[in-house]
């Protein structure tokens, strides 16, 4: 995994759990102090997050910085795209879904931010090894002969 925001990047190492067609990472990285030629965060533009085979990207999704400026963030699940001009992935709905915890902070706040002692207790502890169960009711139903509600049928 790569994460990058305007020329900076940070990239974990192998995965720590490899099973058939999941892979698990548990990566932290230290609060980092970055210089961009930008004003305020939100100018940044573009935060990118790669799946990697080795050096290169085969999946990535695009989000914007303005969505990452709160101190105390909280996860987010991301649907990777894969890059069709690797062609690593063929099925685009096995590039996979990634969650991370991203804040950019501006350095020009009154006082320095500490995640770890000011915002929030999730920053330090480890994320939980099992996910909970959930119950889900579905109702699926067959319908034939119906008009088509777009253009492409």
């Amino acid at each position: 995994m790569k994460i990058a925001i305007a020329d900076y990047s940070v990239q974990t190492k192998d995965p720590l759990l490899v099973k058939n067609c999941y892979n698990r990472w548990l990566a932290r990285f230290p609060q980092t102090t970055f210089r961009a030629p930008y004003e305020s965060a939100a100018e940044i533009g573009r935060v990118f997050v790669y799946l990697m085979d080795g050096d290169s990207p085969i999946c990535y999704w695009k989000g914007d910085t303005k969505d990452f400026t709160k101190p105390n963030a909280e996860i987010k699940w991301v649907e990777m795209t894969n890059d069709l001009a690797v062609g690593k992935i063929k099925d685009a709905n096995k590039a996979g879904l990634i969650s991370f915890k991203l804040a950019i902070v501006e350095r020009s706040q009154a006082k320095p931010i500490i995640f770890v002692e000011e915002y929030s207790k999730a920053w330090p502890a480890n994320p939980p090894k099992r996910l909970a169960v959930k119950r889900a009711r579905v109702y699926i139903y067959q319908c034939r002969d119906l008009p088509s509600a777009d253009n492409d049928s």
